[in-house]
């Protein structure tokens, strides 16, 4: 997982919705595997499935961000790849190639509708799209 985070950032992304206990297993108790939005993974996944339509979740943690990064490729070994990998140890060489958004700084929870979205919040949605 080439966006995974396993820093304090990654665990600002895991710990600090509204209800923390989410992204931890029920069972095992172990910590969710967290990252930035992984736009090359996103791509594939739209490619073989089919994807039409596609939900972010979480949008009340990322509020509490200054700036957001979404990953837009890859970097192999020096060389910048926008498509996934099919080998995985290709996959473990690769390292993100992010761009950074500013984040909306506004609490969403009572959002409802995307118009009720901040227009940060959609350019996100917009980038991560692309």
């Amino acid at each position: 997982m080439p966006t995974e985070l396993t820093d304090e950032l990654g665990d600002r992304l895991r710990g600090t919705g509204a209800q923390p206990w989410d992204e931890f297993g029920t069972t095992t108790g172990r910590p969710r595997r967290c990252g930035w939005l992984d736009g090359v993974t996103l791509r594939y996944a739209q490619r073989l499935n089919g994807l039409s339509e596609m939900a972010i979740t979480k949008l009340d943690v990322l509020s509490r961000f200054d700036t957001l990064a979404l990953c837009v490729a890859y970097d192999l070994d020096g060389q910048r790849i926008e498509a996934f990998p099919s080998d995985l140890t290709v996959l473990g060489r690769c390292r993100a190639i992010y761009e950074t958004v500013p984040g909306w700084g506004t609490d969403i929870s009572d959002a409802r509708t995307f118009a009720e979205l901040p227009r940060q919040a959609v350019i996100m949605w917009r980038v991560s799209r692309s």
